[in-house]
C-alpha cells in the first residue's frame, strides 16, 4: 500500500519509520523513503508469521497425528507429552517442525537434531 501524502500514514508506521531513520518528524523523510519503509517492514511481517508456523508429527502404534501449534512452548509440551515425561517410550517417533522445516525428532529413544531421516 502506498501513501499519497505524510498525513495518510498511521501511527503504527510512523513509529517505525521514526526509528529506522532516526529523525522526530515523519514529514521532514520523503514519502518515497516512507512508502519503502513500511513495505520492508511488511514484508519482514510476513516472514516472521510464517517462522509462527509449529507442526508436531506423532506416530505411535502405526498411527499418524498431526498437531499444529503457533507457540512453541504448547508445541514441545505436546512432544514431550507424546514420548513420555519420566519413561520415554522408545517406539514412538515424533517430529518437530518449524515453517515446513524440522527442528528436532525423537526416533528410537534418541533426540536427533539437523537432517533427519527416521529410516536409519
Amino acid at each position: 500500500m502506498e501513501y499519497r501524502s505524510h498525513e495518510d500514514i498511521p501511527a503504527k508506521y510512523r513509529r517505525i519509520i521514526l526509528d529506522e531513520t532516526l529523525s522526530k518528524r515523519v514529514s521532514k523523510i520523503p514519502l518515497a523513503t516512507c512508502n519503502e519503509i513500511i513495505k520492508e517492514y511488511l514484508e519482514e511481517e510476513e516472514v516472521m508469521e510464517s517462522l509462527r508456523d509449529f507442526e508436531v508429527i506423532i506416530v505411535k502404534n502405526g498411527k499418524k497425528v498431526v498437531m499444529r501449534s503457533k507457540d512453541p512452548g504448547s508445541a514441545l509440551a505436546e512432544l514431550d507429552k507424546a514420548i513420555g515425561y519420566l519413561e520415554k517410550d522408545v517406539s514412538v517417533v515424533a517430529v518437530l517442525r518449524q515453517a515446513g522445516r524440522i527442528i528436532k525428532a525423537y526416533v528410537k529413544g534418541k533426540w536427533v537434531y539437523g537432517r533427519v531421516s527416521i529410516y536409519d
